[in-house]
Formats: structure tokens, sequence, C-alpha cells
């Protein structure tokens, strides 16, 4: 967007340059418009005239152009490499192995064991036993009787106030930032260019004042202007002289300016609010309050009391005692034998084995690529401007320029 502006910016300055050149070229009063040929009343109304010329500017544009860039691009390539591979074969051998086997014996041994046989006999044993008796006690205990009394309560409520609030809140206001932005000015200047007018060529310089037309400078003054060679005839800014135009060169500068662009900014303002709230208050009533005042009493309780008794009974007692005695016992032993077997026992040996296998590779390789590139270029223009010519609009001319072929000269102009 910013380049899109400075380039519309640039073909605007150029075209205004452009106008202005044509604009700028200084028409002359009425002597130099006819150039000096004749006077006012001659010539009749002399003004400048305009003539349409075509002018070739430089229109920066912006170009497509298609470029030839190098890449790096990564190809994979597969390549291959030997590899040692171990292997474990397998080879069976028959081994004698000795192991031990666990054979068993019967065998007897005589032990002495005990036993135990029960004996009864008579025994007095002492006993206690509880026996409950009846008794009365005295006790006192407590109750709670109910008394009303008025008692004056305090109590708190929550009484409703409107506060006014300050707050702050964010507002979307329009702030002045100051950018800087390129623009294209015409810093050009006035030049004095010295420009040859309508009689410069054979009306005074080959074949008119001075020469076989007008018969001499002085039939040219007296005859045809009337103001001799000396005046503004053939002398001053008569025929065969030349005019100075002050001329307008453009140059056109790419400045930095600063300019004020306005942004939307969030900006904190501070504002008044009403809010409600609710603050306590204490208060006091009279309330009606039950209370439980404690009152001691007695009592007459009866109660129930065991008390040990001493008792004798005979009771038949069991003893178990212990007697002595041997038997035979058979018993199996475990003797160790020695024996021998063939077994096959399969061992395994590492066996070296060379191995070509495959893998991949990223490969970088240069690679052309044409690609679209956007380029500011400077293409001709040719624009139509308007360029003031002098000129005679009068009847003694007929319209055209003296000088000219339809006059014949400034010596026909009279």
């Amino acid at each position: 967007m910013k380049w899109g502006v400075r380039k519309v910016s640039f073909v605007l300055a150029a075209l205004v340059a452009a106008l202005g050149l044509a604009s700028r070229v200084d028409a002359g009063g009425c002597g130099s418009g006819c150039g000096g040929c004749a006077p006012a009343a001659d010539c009749g109304s002399c003004g400048p005239a305009y003539q349409l010329v075509e002018k070739t500017i430089m229109v920066p544009t912006m170009v497509t152009e298609q470029r030839t860039v190098t890449q790096t691009v990564c190809q994979p390539e597969v390549r291959q490499k030997t590899v040692t591979v171990w292997k474990c074969v397998p080879e069976t051998n028959t081994v004698t192995q000795t192991y031990t086997v666990m054979v068993p014996q019967q065998r007897t041994r005589t032990e002495t064991y005990t036993v135990c046989k029960p004996v009864q006999h008579q025994v007095e044993q002492s006993y206690t036993v509880m026996v409950p008796q009846q008794r009365t006690r005295t006790e006192q205990y407590t109750v709670c009787r109910q008394v009303s009394e008025q008692v004056e309560q305090s109590y708190t409520v929550m009484v409703p106030h409107t506060e006014t609030r300050q707050g702050t809140r964010n507002v979307c206001q329009r702030v002045a930032v100051q950018e800087t932005r390129t623009v294209c000015r015409d810093q050009g200047h006035w030049e004095e260019r010295v420009v040859g007018n309508a009689c410069g060529g054979n009306a005074c310089g080959g074949s008119g004042c001075g020469q076989s037309a007008c018969g001499g400078c002085g039939s040219c003054g007296q005859s045809a202007c009337g103001n001799g060679c000396g005046g503004n005839a053939c002398g001053g800014n008569g025929c065969g002289s030349v005019r100075t135009c002050r001329v307008w060169v453009s140059n056109i500068v790419r400045e930095e300016v600063p300019v004020t662009v306005y942004k939307n900014q969030m900006v904190s303002q501070p504002y008044e609010y009403q809010v409600t709230v609710c603050k306590p208050e204490t208060r006091t009533r009279t309330v009606t309050v039950v209370k439980n005042v404690p009152e001691t009493l007695s009592r007459e309780v009866a109660y129930t009391v065991c008390v040990p008794e001493q008792r004798t009974r005979t009771v038949t007692v069991t003893k178990m005692v212990q007697e002595q005695q041997q038997r035979e016992v058979s018993y199996t032993v475990c003797v160790p034998e020695q024996r021998s077997r063939d077994v096959q026992v399969t061992t395994y040996k590492k066996v070296a084995e060379e191995k070509v296998v495959n893998y991949t590779v990223m490969v970088p390789h240069q690679v052309e690529k044409v690609v679209n590139v956007q380029v500011c270029r400077m293409v001709p223009k040719t624009v139509t401007c308007k360029v003031a010519v002098p000129s005679c609009g009068g009847s003694s001319c007929g319209g055209s320029s003296c000088g000219g072929s339809s006059c014949g000269g400034c010596g026909s102009c009279n």
C-alpha cells in the first residue's frame, strides 16, 4: 500500500510538471507577439496563441519479470555398504553325565514314648458364692424448672444506603499520531532562455529589412514601420531580433515529510456511579426469655448388693499320670547312589558373515528455477501539452504570424 501511494504521487507530480512547463512560457506583449513587425494599430488584437506539443515523460511502472534463481534441493539416493553379521549356528554333541539319585531303604529302631493314663480320686473343694441382699439409701437429685423473664436484647439489621463512587472505564478516542510519509515535490527553478521571434528568418536577416524586399533598411523603416531602422522596426525589437523567455525547469524530489494521522486509542476515563450498599445498624428490643432453674430434691432408693459367702463341696478329680513304654518303629531312609547317563547337549557358535545392505542418503543438488519478480521500471509515456507561440490576430496580416509566408515578410506587413 505504501509503495502504491508513492507511485501514484510520483506520476501525478510528473504530469503536473509537464503541463506547467507549457503554461509557464512567457507569451509577452503585443509587440513581442508580432515580433515587433508593426504597431498595435496595424496588427489589430495581438495575443498569445497555443499549439499542442507531444512530449515523452518517464513513468514508474511495476513490471513482472522472470528471473532464474539457483536452489539447493536434497534428493534421496540409494547406496550400498558391506556389514558384518554374526549368526549363531547350533551344534549338538553327546556328553556322559554323572548324577546322584537317592535310593530308599527300610530300617527299624526301638524307641521309648510316654503315655498319659487318667486316675480319679475325691477332693474337698472350697468355693465362693455371691448372695444378694436388699438395702435402702437416701439420694439427692436435681430437677430444672422453667422461669420466664423480660430481657432487653440488642440485634443488628442491614439498612440500605445510596453511595456515589468513583470508577474508571476505557473509552475509544481519536488520537493524533505523527508519522513520516514520502511525497514528491517539484523543486525546479526559472531560467531565462533566448528564443528567436517570428521575423528572425527571411524577413530581416535574409530578404527582409535592408535587403531587396524592403529596398534597404530606410525604406522598411519609413514605409512599413514608420519608426526608422533605429526604432522598433529593425534596430530594436524588430525584424531579426531575439527575445528572452522565462522557462520553468522541473526537478522532482522525493522527501520524507511528517504527517498527522488519527488512530483509535483506548483511554481510561474516570466517572461517577450510584451504588446501594447495606450498612449494619444496632437496635434494641424487649423479649421474653425462658430459663431453666436447677432445684435439688431427696428420695429413698432401694437397691440390691451381692455379698460373697464361702462354701465347701466334695468333687471327683481326674488326673493324667505319665507312663514310659517302648515299641519297634520302621522307618525309611534315602541313601545317595552315583549313576551315569549319555545326554545330547546343544551349543551355539558365532559365525561371521559379510552382507550387502542398502541405505538411503539425502544428496544436495543445485537446481535452477524460474520465478516471477515485481520490478519497478521507468516506462516512456507520450503526453500532449499546450505551448504558447507568438501570433497576430488582426486584419493587417490575415491572422497569420508576421514574417510568415502569408505576410511575405515584415516588409509586406504594411
